[in-house]
Order: structure tokens, then sequence, then C-alpha cells
């Protein structure tokens, strides 16, 4: 609330309940009456508060309700935008776990197949090797299948 400026001060008290019989509620600017110099032996209480019977007078203030609304306004569009701010970070916080699973799985996968192209690229190397022993214990086995049955 923004500081309240005094618009009358020292009115005294049986003169400020006639005043008030007069006052329109749905202005723009709310009037807000104050007690004010305390009877002898009265303090003033916390934060300048001081109860009616311990009062010689009155002051008058009156600050724009428009402020306040603006204000309300405000307040409720910072809150709208904090929920928003918390769905959407939800929302960022699932998206990435989703994507750390998957991109856990495509190392997972990818060194899965770079191992075995290693292996596919040795077996081709060794292939021709391996092809001709293969032909030779082949013709081996056909000669000793030979021998067997003369």
């Amino acid at each position: 609330m923004s500081k309240l400026n005094s618009i009358l001060k020292n009115v005294p008290l049986d003169l400020m309940w006639k005043l008030r019989k007069y006052h329109t509620r749905n202005g723009h600017h709310q009037i807000k009456w104050k007690a004010r110099e305390p009877v002898d032996g009265v303090k003033y209480g916390w934060g300048g508060s001081l109860k009616w019977k311990d009062a010689k007078s009155a002051d008058l203030y009156a600050y724009d309700r428009t402020g306040k609304q603006k204000r309300w306004e405000y307040y409720q569009e910072l809150r709208d935008t904090k929920e928003n701010y918390e769905k959407l970070y939800k929302e960022y916080e699932e998206l990435d776990d989703r994507y750390q699973s998957v991109l856990s799985l495509y190392r997972t996968l990818h060194s899965k197949t770079h191992n075995k192209s290693k292996v596919i690229r040795m077996w081709r190397q060794w292939h021709p090797i391996s092809w001709m022993l293969q032909k030779i214990v082949d013709f081996l086995l056909l000669i000793l299948a030979k021998g067997k049955s003369k």
C-alpha cells in the first residue's frame, strides 16, 4: 500500500463521527480515519495505532482503490505465471528423464554395434585365410574318405 497522506488533521472526534455519515463507499478513493492525540497516560500502540476511546482527535487519510486493484491483478498474474513455470518445469524434467534414458540406450546400442563391426571387420580380414584352410581340410577329408573306401 502506498504511503497514506493525511487530508484532514486533528479533527475533533464528535465532528469526525458526523462526517463519516456522508462517506460514499463506491468511490475511487478509499477513506480511512485514524485515531490521534492520545489522552494523558496512554501511548500509541505498535505501528502508530490507537484505540478510539483513548484518542482526542482523528486524521483523515485517503488512498486510491484502483492502485490496490492493480496490485491484486499483478499478484494474480504473478501467481499464474509461477504455476505455469512449475508445470513447464515438471514437463521439462519428464522430457529430460526420457531423453537421458533414450541417450543411454543409444550409447549402449552404439557401443554394441561398434564392437560388432570390429568383429565383422576382423572376420572379413581373415576370411580369405579361413576359406583356404577350409578348402584344405575338405580336400584332406576327401582323400581320407577315398583311402578308406579302397
